[in-house]
């Protein structure tokens, strides 16, 4: 867990603990990380509805709530380049395989650099001085 994570959690904790105190029985104590002011869960609309203005505020990407996980581990993997292996035990997926082939997909830039690498493996053996377009067209290869 990021610390900031950590440390915004630790501070909700008092916060809920305070107002526990404040409300007395009111306040139903379901157990609950984040919640209402009074105990009870969030409905599913009200977290996308403040996400969405969340988002709205910043420079972020808009995305879904629903989308946060799959960013995440997208970012892991590709970005932030940490392995695949890692990734799956942190987003709880028993299979790494899995992770790699639901969350992480190659940008059209890692394909253009795929082919560059290929070609300039398969032409350096051919064509060391670098002049492979002009050696191709002179010997009616394209």
């Amino acid at each position: 867990m990021p610390k900031i994570l950590a440390t915004l959690l630790t501070k909700e904790k008092k916060a809920q603990a305070a107002r526990k105190l404040q409300l007395g029985p009111a306040y139903q104590d379901l157990g609950l990380v984040c919640c209402k002011p009074d105990g009870k869960p969030w409905d599913l609309s009200d977290l996308s509805h403040k996400f969405r203005a969340f988002i709205d505020k910043t420079s972020l990407p808009r995305i879904r709530f629903h989308d946060l996980r799959h960013t995440y581990v997208t970012i892991m993997a590709q970005e932030v380049r940490v392995s695949i292996n890692i990734v799956a035990d942190l987003a709880r997926h028993y299979d790494p395989g899995f992770t790699a082939r639901t969350y992480v997909y190659p940008s059209m830039n890692k394909y253009y650099q795929a082919v560059d690498q290929f070609e300039a493996y398969i032409l350096s053996g051919f064509f060391p001085d670098g002049q492979k377009e002009n050696q191709l067209y002179e010997a009616g290869q394209c």
